[in-house]
């Protein structure tokens, strides 16, 4: 260690605390990296290899090697090392990093962060008790990393804020990259330029020397490679982002129909209310159509009929409802005159009380026997009516006789072919 030289090309990670000054060599920091991303999602372990100095009186962690945790275990989906793992790092580093030892371990969780998960602290507590020991945590989906160290009183697993990744020669991490391919990557993904196959010295890319490469051999030694687990990754990523962003729109267009039906609510309640109250009406007004106000309905609609105002002494006439047939009997006469008898000017004035004013309809107590056929003497009293605009027969017979059955008898006495063909201001014979 007497020739040891503090290495001058250094990138910092994040911010230095206080505590425990990391510094990783950069190959050992590109095998973890190519170690943890060819597990995909499963974990993986690996051992760190280094020296503990103490510089300027600062603690200071020199890790300048990596090797594959060998031979462990996984119970109840955590990693655990063996004594055959221990024993195989041990068999590494003489083999490829003599005079080092091991300063600590490196453990990957894809997709979970760098968050310590409690087992693992434990597993650190138990195989890794020494205070210069470290705990290297790396996300290689999320492409983050940390250091967890020994701090405090009692000592205790802490983040680290930050540490070092250095360039320095390291013909013994090389060596073991060549030995234990991760995926067949090479080492054109490491940030060196080699100068010479039979040349173990290696200079930055950054450095003055690496000038003197020609650009078709620079080309050639950084052409990037990467494992085909990473584009399954990404490809992953981009399906699961579709799914979020659709669920995310989904989700508004929900909301946005669900606040229109609220606000819509109160409106369809007003209209079924309303077309509840204009179907009641509806029935309101038929039932009052078939009582026994028709007359006035029906009087009350013709605009067309002008009376003069009747007199006070006068009696209104009575109707008399017999064996199917309509007299009409004056309040001050025994009988009424026959239309042969009857004046125009008096047609006219009864039509037009007729027409203003209801009429008295005396029914007699319906009887279980039928009718009998009118005689002579009764079918030839008849009653007039002049037709008015919107009158029909059906109307007609509704109005005097409270049933449509007078149709074809009113039909019958004034020669009228088609019910439907009566014109404004006839006069009809009424049986």
């Amino acid at each position: 260690m007497g020739n040891f030289e503090f290495p001058a090309n250094i990138k910092q990670i994040g911010s230095i605390g206080d505590g425990l000054r990391v510094y990783m060599e950069d190959y050992v920091y590109t095998y973890l990296q190519q170690h943890a991303d060819a597990g995909g999602y499963d974990e993986k372990l690996a051992y760190l290899a280094g020296r503990d100095m103490i510089i300027d009186g600062q603690n200071v962690l020199f890790i300048s090697g990596a090797m594959q945790a060998k031979h462990t275990v996984n119970q109840d989906g955590i990693l655990h090392f063996t004594d055959e793992s221990h024993a195989k790092a041990n068999e590494d580093i003489e083999d490829y990093f003599p005079g080092q030892e091991i300063v600590g371990w490196m453990q990957s969780q894809p997709g979970f962060g760098t968050v310590l998960n409690s087992s693992y602290a434990q597993i650190h507590m138990e195989n890794f008790t020494l205070p210069y020991q470290v705990l290297f945590v790396i996300d290689p989906m999320e492409k983050t990393s940390t250091f967890y160290i020994w701090d405090g009183e009692p000592m205790e697993m802490v983040e680290s804020t930050g540490y070092f990744i250095y360039y320095d020669k390291n013909k013994n991490m090389h060596d073991y990259m060549m030995d234990n391919k991760v995926l067949k990557l090479k080492l054109a993904t490491h940030n060196y330029i080699p100068k010479d196959d039979n040349e173990e010295d290696r200079v930055p890319i950054s450095s003055p020397k690496a000038d003197k490469y020609s650009p078709r051999q620079e080309k050639k030694q950084h052409v990037k490679t990467r494992p085909t687990v990473r584009k399954s990754y990404n490809e992953q990523g981009r399906v699961m982002n579709m799914l979020v962003t659709l669920s995310a729109v989904l989700f508004i267009v929900c909301f946005i129909m669900g606040a229109g039906l609220i606000k819509n609510d109160g409106r369809i309640a007003n209209l079924e209310d309303q077309i509840t109250t204009l179907a009641k009406a509806y029935t309101n007004v038929l039932t009052y159509v078939g009582g026994d106000k028709t007359e006035a309905v029906f009087a009350a609609g013709r605009e067309d009929v002008t009376a003069p105002e009747p007199e006070s002494a006068s009696p209104k006439p009575t109707v008399i409802q017999e064996n199917g047939n309509v007299v009409l009997v004056e309040a001050n006469q025994s009988a009424e005159p026959s239309p042969a008898e009857a004046t125009p000017s008096e047609v006219s004035a009864a039509t037009a009380t007729q027409a203003i004013e209801p009429l008295t309809v005396v029914t007699p107590s319906p009887t279980a026997a039928p009718s009998p056929e009118p005689s002579d003497e009764t079918a030839q009293v008849y009653n007039t009516y002049t037709v008015q605009q919107g009158d029909s027969l059906l109307s007609i017979s509704q109005k005097f006789y409270g049933t449509t059955a007078m149709i074809e008898k009113i039909m019958e006495i004034n020669e009228i072919d088609d019910p439907d063909k009566i014109f404004y201001g006839k006069v009809l014979l009424m049986p």
